[in-house]
């Protein structure tokens, strides 16, 4: 691996950190236009679709600096899609649509993927006319209305990504818990056309077009941009904020907390990287972005609770904004399974593929 920083990336950072910084956690539906005109759908997407296709690496960009904002996730899902149509041959243009900014898609369910321990995740079994749904799948509550939904559905034969447009996903909503909204699914019976691709199958699910490895690589970025958000807050809290004549951050307490909560997000902004330069280099590789989402959330969730704690009681008050980074934690970092799950995963990965802990 290259460790050069490339100009590019370091430069689309920095573009879309100036675009992003208008926009706040209180007015989400501005986001997404905002991604359209800085033109973040067609980063990743293949030049078929419209897109640029600037790899896995320019959107972990954007995932890591939405996170960094605690901004809603609305590239994730929307990126995803995108990547399971292009590998189907976009057949409706959907790709296509989302390319060119017709709307942002929310991710639900994958928390429910195989091996996460969940017995109540979404089915599907075949009936006149396409697929009839059953169970239900939590979404983030922050979404805006104007967006779509893409979730995994298990059948007897794969695990299928399954997309509602914001038309067919709006009635569908119900109230869920803090945070959250719930999606009622049974009886729903949805087309081949709202069939976005498929996860394929097993546990671990073979993954065939690398759609999911690539989906929990842009997820760990964002959960690390979280974190070095948070960080970044509690550095700044405890440089200002003083105690018996001298700054908070002089305590040895606080100081080593924050150094080893940045040598923490170091590694895992490594990890990260490093997984999106083998997807980009033709090398996609499931165990090392499972290891990366792992690593990440474990670690996220970690940093972001120290840097609560630096910040003292006022971190959990809307005084702060400390209490964005927590919340969304708690909403994101289980998501997609905790981190036992996705280490257990890993480990499945691993002892199948005959790759000791030491093998890179």
């Amino acid at each position: 691996m290259d460790l050069t920083v490339d100009p590019l990336v370091e430069q689309l950072r920095r573009v879309i950190s100036a675009g992003l910084t208008p926009v706040t956690d209180d007015d989400p539906e501005r986001l997404w236009p905002v991604l359209v005109d800085y033109e973040v759908p067609a980063f990743e997407a293949p030049p078929s679709a419209g897109g640029y296709g600037l790899g896995l690496t320019s959107g972990v960009v954007v995932s890591s600096e939405l996170g960094r904002r605690a901004l809603p996730d609305l590239y994730t899902g929307t990126a995803l899609v995108v990547d399971a149509m292009s590998s189907s041959g976009d057949r409706t243009g959907m790709a296509a649509s989302l390319v060119g900014g017709k709307g942002p898609v929310v991710l639900a369910g994958m928390d429910a993927l195989p091996g996460s321990g969940r017995r109540d995740r979404p089915t599907g079994k075949p009936v006149a006319g396409g697929i009839e749904l059953a169970g239900e799948v939590l979404v983030d509550g922050s979404a805006p209305a104007f967006a779509g939904c893409c979730f995994p559905v298990a059948t007897t034969d794969s695990v299928l990504l399954v997309l509602l447009t914001p038309e067919a996903f709006s009635p569908v909503i119900a109230d869920g818990p803090p945070g959250l909204s719930r999606v009622r699914l049974d009886g729903m019976v949805v087309s081949d056309d709202e069939i976005a691709g498929s996860l394929g199958t097993g546990d671990p699910l073979s993954d065939p077009d690398g759609i999911l490895s690539r989906a929990r690589l842009r997820q760990a970025a964002y959960l690390l941009g979280l974190a070095a958000g948070a960080q970044s807050l509690a550095a700044a809290h405890a440089s200002t904020r003083r105690q018996f004549g001298r700054p908070v951050v002089e305590f040895q307490t606080v100081g080593f907390t924050l150094a080893r909560s940045a040598i923490a997000l170091r590694a895992v902004y490594l990890a990260i990287e490093r997984a999106a330069w083998l997807a980009d280099d033709g090398a996609l590789d499931p165990l090392a972005a499972v290891e990366a989402l792992a690593f990440s959330a474990e670690t996220g969730m970690t940093v972001i609770r120290a840097a609560t704690q630096i910040h003292g009681a006022v971190g959990l008050t809307r005084l702060s904004a400390m209490h964005r980074y927590y919340l969304a934690a708690r909403r994101h970092t289980t998501g997609w399974a905790s981190p036992s799950r996705l280490w257990c995963e890993a480990g499945a990965r691993r002892l199948a593929s005959g790759r000791s802990a030491t093998t890179h």
